[in-house]
């Protein structure tokens, strides 16, 4: 039997765009793109692989190729996924910006026709990223690790940031599904 690879946390249908320096010289100097859907029918998906997300986009015709160029091991914190501006409101274009590289994003246009779950799609999505679920209270997995890595010892943690203790210690290994110390 065919196997599809690990089964999405979340999956969207999108397409993937292709992403050019613009035409305009003044826009292409203000730091604007051209950004031009592919016809591909496809869809984003995050997927877990020995316990690390893994945001992909793939055919969602058989045989369901992952593109080996939008394969990317995403760690909370990383990366954010939402909609991005292409200056005409009926665009229904949304970008995976990753925080450490201004020039790492991927863009991506929604395929479904009903449009009114985009946004709660992308909201979903990016809190699977960021070790978050929808609704979830508390701590995310992400902000914990970012506070942890932020508090040195001795040194004042930055407002927001969750202090050193051994309860957001095992906050951080029940996300990773390991025993608590």
């Amino acid at each position: 039997m065919f196997n599809a690879g690990p089964e999405p946390v979340v999956a969207i249908k999108a397409g993937k765009c292709t992403v050019e320096p613009h035409p305009d010289e003044e826009k292409r100097k203000a730091g604007k793109f051209w950004i031009t859907p592919v016809k591909d029918r496809g869809e984003v998906v995050l997927v877990k692989k020995d316990d690390i997300n893994h945001f992909q986009w793939r055919q969602r015709e058989m045989p369901y190729a992952v593109d080996p160029a939008i394969d990317h091991m995403v760690f909370p914190g990383d990366a954010t996924f939402e909609k991005t501006s292409t200056g005409r409101d009926e665009d229904r274009v949304y970008i995976l910006q990753f925080k450490a590289n201004d020039t790492r994003r991927f863009f991506f246009w929604m395929q479904d026709k009903d449009e009114t779950e985009d946004e709660d799609l992308a909201k979903k999505l990016d809190a699977a990223m960021n070790g978050t679920t929808e609704g979830e209270g508390g701590t995310s997995l992400g902000a914990t690790l970012r506070g942890l890595q932020q508090q040195a010892p001795g040194a004042e943690a930055d407002a927001g940031a969750a202090p050193l203790s051994l309860s957001n210690l095992q906050d951080v290994f029940s996300n990773m599904n390991m025993p608590a110390p």
